[in-house]
């Protein structure tokens, strides 16, 4: 038997905005969160940075920020498609 993975179905168009609107609202605050810990001048002051949030094959999900065209790059950064959750685990042995 293979599981296969089904997106869950969003029965309405409001339900549809809320999941959206709370999305967004997730990736404005890794955002602000990466703004305002940064150290480097490229991030605080020109604000070169974005925040995507991708599918598990790596589609993109939500993409916030103030460099759009980083979330086209973002997609080719994780494991190619089909490859989610297939990734080595590395197993360390405890030390008695």
């Amino acid at each position: 038997m293979s599981a296969q993975r089904t997106a869950p179905a969003v029965h309405d168009p409001v339900s549809l905005e809320v999941l959206r609107n709370r999305l967004e609202s997730i990736g404005e605050a890794a955002g602000a969160a990466l703004e305002r810990t940064a150290i480097s001048p490229v991030v605080v002051e020109s604000k070169d940075y974005s925040v995507t949030l991708l599918d598990a094959d790596g589609r993109l999900v939500i993409g916030t920020g103030q460099v759009q065209f980083h979330y086209g790059a973002a997609s080719h950064a994780g494991p190619p498609p089909g490859h989610a959750g297939r990734r080595r685990r590395v197993h360390r042995q405890r030390s008695p």
